[in-house]
């Protein structure tokens, strides 16, 4: 007779199921150090090297490209530009300290530049713009983004190297106030942190794909830090501040957790990728932004309906394609607020419930949209045949 598994043995493969899912949950981004923290905060213990030998067994591995670039060093140094960070990486508290940078991304086109300011302390990125050219006007568009992000009435510290960008008086006008600090020439290390994010995003995120045009690129960009880096990557570890999110983690009850990683996986990722097509069913009743004229030439919410939302957005299809008129309805990754999920069995089938139900009746009603073949093409990757929304009914009613 066989010999029932041994405690250890039942427990590696509980972790490794664990494991692969949150790796899989990560877009496959996640390397063994991340994974045994989310391992930690779902309760199941494990250090960093038992994770990564659970890893190589089931030969999975994070994936990343790195470019190679060769940094260059440009002549004189300016002995009034003073390194007042001196990589001391971790302030105290929001807003004291800002670092910026700038990095290039190819596409068919050319060379477009990316332009980033991370706050040091919730490690987020506050504002970033693309550009066609290294203007000085142009690239420090970004701090003026940042400063009404975040709403800035005193004075902070702000990093970046000795680019002629800034050390322009252009710079000079949109620092007003605050403290400039410079790293030394040809010392990344001085501003290390967002030369990692810019290292990141390229080998987690942009690598990975071939760039037609500046748009495709920006797409790119703004989902990767709009709709992953800045709203569900780990920061260490939800504390919130002044309206800030500081740190995040997952809850400790496991109905509230698995409906947050549920909502990741499913509201985000699913949502990002039928923006690629325009395919997105529903939109948020609570938060959603539309144009009046179109809300009242389809008549607003159904009252009969359980899902009113997706209703609406179902209708604004039909009528957009039925009329032959160009349209985006398209789902913004930005979190706006945060939300209550039921912490009971009960409270949650009656959630389901009432979505299903309503998911039904729209599906029926609109259901001479459905299960049409289109061909699409997404942005630098291949054409993928799309059974959905490419008709419309015959009438509204």
């Amino acid at each position: 007779m066989r010999s029932k598994p041994s405690k250890t043995k039942v427990r590696r493969e509980k972790t490794k199921k664990a494991i692969v899912k949150i790796y899989n949950d990560s877009h496959q981004i996640y390397g063994s150090p991340k994974i045994a923290v989310i391992l930690h905060k779902h309760g199941i213990q494990g250090c960093q090297k038992y994770v990564y030998s659970i890893m190589k067994e089931a030969n999975i591995k994070p994936k990343y490209l790195k470019h190679k670039i060769k940094t260059t060093i440009s002549k004189g140094n300016d002995r009034k530009l003073h390194n007042l960070l001196k990589r001391q990486f971790n302030p105290k508290d929001l807003e004291r300290v800002w670092c910026t940078d700038i990095t290039y991304i190819w596409t068919e086109e050319g060379f477009d530049y990316l332009t980033s300011v991370m706050d040091l302390y919730s490690r987020k990125i506050v504002g970033w713009v693309m550009t066609r050219n290294m203007e000085a006007a142009k690239v420090l568009e970004c701090i003026e983004i940042a400063k009404r992000r975040r709403g800035i009435k005193k004075p902070l510290v702000i990093h970046s190297d000795q680019g002629v960008q800034y050390t322009s008086e252009e710079y000079k006008n949109k620092t007003e106030g605050m403290e400039r600090s410079y790293s030394r020439k040809g010392n990344p290390w001085d501003n290390a942190c967002i030369e990692s994010f810019h290292s990141l995003i390229k080998r987690e995120w942009i690598n990975f794909y071939h760039f037609e045009t500046m748009k495709e690129a920006k797409k790119a960009v703004f989902e990767y830090i709009e709709g992953f880096y800045n709203t569900i990557r780990i920061i260490n570890g939800a504390y919130i501040k002044e309206g800030n999110t500081i740190k995040y983690r997952l809850p400790y009850h496991i109905l509230v957790g698995t409906q947050m990683l549920e909502y990741d996986r499913s509201f985000l990722g699913a949502r990002l990728f039928m923006n690629q097509f325009n395919g997105n069913l529903i939109v948020s009743g609570a938060f959603g932004l539309f144009q009046k004229k179109a809300i009242v030439q389809v008549g607003s919410y159904a009252r009969d309906s359980l899902g009113e939302d997706m209703e609406l957005v179902m209708k604004l299809h039909a009528y957009f394609r039925q009329n032959q008129l160009p349209y985006t309805i398209e789902y913004v990754p930005q979190a706006v607020c945060w939300t209550q999920v039921p912490t009971s069995v009960k409270n949650i089938f009656t959630q389901r419930r009432r979505w299903h139900v309503g998911l039904i009746q729209c599906l029926n009603k609109y259901r001479r949209m459905l299960f049409r073949c289109a061909l699409v093409r997404l942005a630098g990757s291949r054409t993928l045949i799309i059974c959905f929304m490419n008709t419309w009914p015959r009438s509204l009613k």
